[in-house]
């Protein structure tokens, strides 16, 4: 008898934990969003449109900020302060390097703001947060990499460089090391990786040295481990006369370079989703706010534009 009474005591404990987490978690507020990016250029300004597009939707408060241009990643610590300062609920970042972030992220997790890693792929590198959601950046990168094969008329024997992105960003680390796992394993010599900052002029000087080097017969493709360098990449591609002798890619899917992929100036490049990172960021957040389990990682997926298909990618 007395065991009976135990058992429906402890069966009524844990109706009643559940019922005060349940309430807990329905009490938690989520009126305001904040959201922080690496810089304001097309793909990062993307991004906060589609967070700003949801926050309108459910009639939420949003804040926004970044810093000038990628090399500021320090910039990111004041901005996760002036976060917690203005007591956002939510908070949407993409780091640019994440141990400059670490210490100031664990105050605001500590302040009970949610998390949520954009523009990136790996839960397991900051557990505390929410979840993270963006472009499968290393799987990506190895699918735009067997199309840069099918560009090369003779693969192993053929010599790439590839321009990437600041060097810690876990985003450009993981790109980087896509391109290099499917060159190498097709034969592809990879023969330089230089850092350029997200940088257009700086994409542009390492191509000029390159093709000092190396000479245009050479150096037979540059990869871009984003849409801004890739800008730089293809001026002085044009301005030495190698347009159709060394291929390039971008990466992002920037309304410039699919205008120049159109053209013919520049190869190829990969589109991410950056409207739907955003968009998709904030609902999710909306989801986990009304009880309902979420996954630890959202792949938004990539697309290859090609001369044939830009004009549909252009915007209207």
């Amino acid at each position: 008898m007395h065991y009976r009474i135990w058992k429906t005591a402890c069966a009524f404990a844990m109706v009643v934990i559940l019922l005060a987490a349940n309430t807990a978690l329905a009490g938690e507020s989520f009126k305001k969003v904040g959201v922080i990016m690496k810089s304001f250029d097309e793909f990062q300004n993307a991004v906060i449109e589609g967070a700003e597009k949801a926050a309108q939707e459910l009639g939420i408060e949003i804040m926004a900020t970044a810093p000038d241009a990628e090399t500021e990643a320090a910039r990111q610590v004041e901005m996760i302060e002036d976060m917690i300062t203005g007591e956002v609920d939510v908070l949407l970042i993409a780091p640019t390097i994440l141990d400059t972030i670490r210490e100031p992220l664990d105050r605001a997790v500590s302040r009970g703001i949610k998390v949520i890693f954009v523009d990136y792929s790996d839960y397991d590198n900051y557990p505390k947060m929410l979840f993270a959601i963006g472009t499968g950046n290393y799987n990506a990168a190895k699918t735009m990499a067997e199309h840069f094969l099918i560009t090369l008329d003779d693969p192993k024997n053929s010599n790439v460089a590839i321009v990437r992105g600041v060097l810690g960003a876990e985003n450009h680390n993981q790109r980087t090391q896509g391109f290099v796992d499917v060159m190498e394993g097709a034969g592809v010599t990879v023969i330089d990786i230089q850092d350029a900052a997200n940088s257009a002029d700086r994409a542009a000087t390492l191509t000029e040295n390159w093709i000092q080097k190396y000479g245009i017969d050479g150096i037979h493709g540059i990869i871009s481990t984003s849409d801004s360098q890739a800008l730089g990449v293809m001026s002085a591609v044009i301005n030495a006369g190698a347009i159709d002798k060394i291929r390039t890619q971008g990466f992002d899917g920037n309304t410039a370079i699919i205008e120049a992929v159109q053209e013919g100036t520049m190869t190829f490049t990969g589109a991410q989703r950056p409207s739907k990172i955003g968009y998709d960021a904030v609902m999710y957040a909306k989801d986990h706010f009304d009880g309902k389990k979420l996954e630890t990682y959202y792949d938004t997926g990539v697309d290859i534009i090609t001369k044939e298909n830009a004009a549909s990618f252009l915007k209207k």
